[in-house]
């Protein structure tokens, strides 16, 4: 009897540690983060401005927007791209979608720049029926939507780079599982995400064995790929084939935070929104009420000796801005989206 009890409290303190160093302290449990209450401005009016990207030639921020906590709630929720002129005096969000004959709840955003002028820009779209991405040709007033591509093989896409007129690569943040399953396979590490191309014609996976691959960007010269890990905490640098659009992985790098979108500033830098504190982030998905902190990161990449530079740009607790997920840079200002609240953070260069 008396062993017996010994062996249960060895295997409860087990648990116990397995739980402290498999889950809470990987996952951020323990992290701080300093307050600035009064640190930059706010763009209202857009629910969960979950990804941004900037058109710098025109001066145009474009925001995917999704009422997440409405949908959450079992509420219907079109969702919508809105445009910002960020050379304007004010800072004005308009809704360029405002009359889409489908169901829109849009996620990754891509602006694709082509010769002669053609920008397109590519939204992925979680409808009822399954996943899509829906591809937009860019006008001075507004957006034209020219065709929706699903395959079986995007079964979980979270963000997605455009590097053709209908080419792309994009990311599943989790594999075919769901429920349970799904969950344990964050908990446990167990490489589950991916990154899938779509050539203009047929898709398929181009590389495995991922934790939560989040965030994809392509370089100016569309030779590498990067992919950013939310549970992993790792961003890679893969080399792209032209050819063929495999990818080799060449350089990986943890950053010891969740990472979400990645954003290039047009200087050279990249930008990495993340989620310092995972358990925090996951309360704040499921109750309004809790906060979570906001971190933005700033790296350069070079392909003889992969990411440097590496600084930490922003950290706050949660109090000042929730559930950062991209950060994007134009003319001297810093703009942060999130997961679920309805704003934009505006932070200029200097305040930081």
């Amino acid at each position: 009897m008396k062993r017996g009890v010994q062996l249960a409290a060895v295997l409860g303190l087990l648990a116990l540690l397995i739980v402290f160093f498999g889950v809470l302290l990987p996952f951020g449990a323990f992290r701080g983060a300093e307050e600035r209450e009064t640190l930059g401005t706010r763009i209202v009016g857009m629910h969960g401005p979950e990804d941004l990207t900037i058109d710098r030639e025109r001066g145009y921020l474009y925001v995917s927007s999704d009422n997440r906590r409405a949908r959450l709630e079992g509420k219907a929720a079109q969702g919508a791209i809105y445009r910002v002129a960020l050379r304007a005096d004010s800072l004005i969000p308009v809704n360029i979608t405002p009359t889409l004959s489908f169901e829109f709840n849009p996620h990754g955003i891509s602006l694709y720049k082509a010769e002669l002028g053609i920008t397109r820009l590519f939204v992925i779209n979680h409808r009822s029926s399954g996943h899509f991405v829906e591809i937009f040709d860019v006008k001075p007033n507004g957006l034209v939507h020219l065709e929706s591509i699903t395959a079986s093989g995007m079964y979980s896409p979270n963000d997605l780079v455009a590097v053709g007129l209908r080419s792309f690569y994009v990311t599943n943040d989790h594999g075919p599982e769901e429920g349970f399953a799904r969950l344990k396979g964050d908990l446990l590490h167990q490489g589950k995400a991916s990154v899938g191309y779509f050539d203009g014609q047929n898709f398929r996976i181009v590389a495995k064995n991922l934790n939560y691959a989040n965030g994809i960007q392509v370089s100016s010269d569309g030779s590498w790929i990067f992919v950013a890990e939310t549970t992993g905490k790792t961003i890679r640098a893969y080399a792209r084939s032209f050819v063929s659009g495999q990818l080799e992985e060449k350089f990986a790098y943890n950053l010891n935070t969740g990472l979400d979108n990645i954003e290039w500033t047009g200087d050279g830098r990249m930008l990495v929104a993340a989620h310092p504190n995972m358990l925090a982030f996951m309360r704040h998905a499921s109750n309004p009420k809790k906060t979570s902190p906001s971190q933005v990161l700033s790296l350069r990449f070079d392909p003889k000796q992969g990411f440097f530079d590496i600084q930490e740009l922003l950290k706050v607790s949660g109090k000042t801005f929730s559930g950062s997920s991209t950060a994007a840079y134009y003319e001297g200002r810093y703009f942060v989206g999130n997961v679920f609240e309805p704003e934009v953070w505006v932070i200029s260069a200097e305040e930081l």
